[in-house]
């Protein structure tokens, strides 16, 4: 690990000495920008790329890269996001020579340098040109970039954003709103869903027009800028919707899982309980103020917006414009209150919070310059209290029991019990898979495939939703088809809920694991795992 530091600090080295070179030689803001922004990201890749790795989330992003460039088809074939993502990061994959997880994360690096570059062009062409602001809104940001493999999600929002500013300019020219949807369009198929990020956005654009119409009493104008737009997202999405549309099986798939599977769900998350600031205990001091914080992010994440709102109004009353980005992105915030309390985590409030953060920082940049030193550097603090624990490196350190472990090709730097369980994984596949043989691994690591190069047998491989009993009949069918010659079970439901363990949530599939499997009960002596083999194996 030591050799292997010292080799990613010097190629860190490297590329910052490239950088300066471009810097020096080099007039345009634009290339620092994105030389700069391509530094950062190296650096946190450098840093911490080689550090823990989560086989829940991370792996379902990981197992459907890979699997998409060993030619299965995402949706159809297995459960998934929009294959855009998976393309793109294959493609990274390809360049790096291997399937492993650092190659993942090489592919998410350069698309968190693309999101910090052009959030910070547009900063520096459309609201402020000192350097020292772009950058003080920049390090805020980058904390809430996180985590990385939801890197193609923010990549999507900043577009939609400086799309629904572009969208609100009154000369825009028919070429120019076509380009802007153009450009939205194609970010959302490569990385986006085309149901939460189109959702949000054709919203957000439809209530744009309208209020562009009460302002200016031009309804021609606005249809038609509006139906430009959107035929140029259209056309961006045109390569993904031909995918869907051409490849065997996938379209009936799309609909069958993506849309009416969608509807036949309670809820579009697992709802989590609102960790309100008056419900936080200071027991332990620490982790009273980080609990305070994220607190008050959900707070913000409402109270923001509404404040936005009123001083936009005031400011309409008044006569006084507000700059376009701000009054986008507080529109585009009021849906996303809704995506942060789906499922009230980090994960969800990081993307649920960026719109309204934004537009606010942008506001004050604008409207009361001097209050936006003491408030960066606040935001900041606050920022790093909420998202520094969970960074890898830092949650390594707090816990002080991490150890090189071999995953797939790549060795990390990994937790004591997620090193454990990597090693049940491999020693299961060790005892049991022969060939092209694999396992069943249910419900919550997809990842276990992608670390153990094994294709799943079943198509739900993050089995967190219950399914109904012609799902379960389809899968246990499937099953019987491939036959893996051993199963492990995880025996805990979702957040810890008895009500969603796979026993209850797959109940026929669960039957017919007990029926056709022998448990061994002495396999392991980690809890939690039921680990079973298949009667009269040889």
């Amino acid at each position: 690990m030591v050799r292997v530091r010292m080799v990613q600090l010097y190629v860190l080295w490297l590329l910052g000495v490239w950088v300066t070179r471009v810097m020096q030689r080099i007039s345009s803001p634009v290339v620092y920008i994105c030389a700069v922004s391509l530094f950062a990201a190296a650096a946190l890749f450098f840093w911490q790329g080689w550090v823990d790795v989560s086989l829940w989330d991370e792996g379902f992003l990981w197992y459907g890269a890979q699997r998409f460039l060993y030619g299965d088809v995402p949706i159809r074939d297995f459960y998934a996001y929009d294959v855009g993502r998976y393309a793109v990061l294959a493609g990274f994959m390809w360049i790096w020579g291997n399937t492993g997880i650092i190659a993942l994360r090489f592919g998410l690096m350069f698309v968190q340098a693309a999101v910090l570059a052009g959030l910070s062009v547009y900063l520096y062409r459309r609201v402020t040109r000192q350097w020292v602001l772009i950058g003080g809104v920049m390090a805020v940001v980058i904390w809430w970039l996180w985590p990385l493999y939801r890197m193609p999600d923010f990549a999507v929002l900043v577009v939609a954003l400086i799309t629904l500013a572009r969208v609100q300019h009154y000369q825009l020219r028919a070429r120019q709103a076509f380009g802007a949807g153009l450009l939205y369009g194609l970010v959302l198929a490569a990385g986006g869903d085309l149901r939460k990020h189109g959702l949000f956005f054709v919203l957000s654009l439809v209530i744009i027009l309208v209020i562009r119409f009460i302002k200016y009493r031009q309804p021609r104008r606005w249809i038609r800028q509006g139906t430009y737009v959107l035929g140029g997202v259209m056309a961006g999405l045109s390569p993904l919707l031909l995918y869907i549309t051409l490849t065997p099986g996938l379209l009936q798939s799309y609909i069958q899982h993506m849309v009416v599977g969608f509807f036949e769900r309670d809820s579009a998350n697992i709802p989590l309980p609102v960790p309100w600031p008056w419900l936080v205990s200071f027991q332990d001091p620490r982790v009273g103020l980080r609990d305070l914080c994220i607190g008050l992010g959900f707070v913000a994440v409402v109270f923001v917006p509404i404040v936005l709102i009123a001083t936009v109004v005031r400011r309409a009353l008044a006569r006084q414009t507000v700059h376009p980005f701000v009054q986008g992105a507080i529109i585009y915030a009021l849906p996303s209150i809704a995506y942060a309390f789906s499922r009230a985590d980090l994960v969800h409030l990081a993307q649920g919070a960026l719109p309204a953060l934004l537009a606010g920082l942008i506001l004050i940049i604008q409207e009361r310059p001097r209050w936006i030193a003491p408030v960066l550097v606040s935001v900041f603090v606050i920022s790093a209290i909420v998202y520094s624990p969970v960074q890898p490196r830092q949650h390594c350190r707090m816990l002080g029991q991490c150890r090189a472990t071999q995953v797939g090709p790549d060795i990390l730097s990994v937790p004591n019990q997620t090193a454990d369980e990597i090693a049940l994984l491999i020693r299961m596949r060790n005892d049991f898979v022969a060939n092209d043989e694999t396992l069943l691994i249910a419900p919550f690591w997809p990842g276990a495939y992608a670390m153990l190069g094994l294709q799943a047998p079943m198509w739900d491989i993050y089995a967190i939703w219950p399914r109904s009993d012609a799902q379960q009949q389809s899968e246990i069918t499937q099953i019987a088809t491939i036959a893996p010659r051993a199963v492990l079970i995880m025996n805990k439901g979702m957040d810890d809920r008895s009500a969603l363990r796979f026993s209850l949530s797959h109940q026929l599939l669960h039957t017919y694991i007990l029926e056709t499997y022998d448990q061994l009960r002495e396999y392991t002596t980690l809890p939690g795992y039921s680990i079973f083999r298949i009667r009269d194996y040889d």
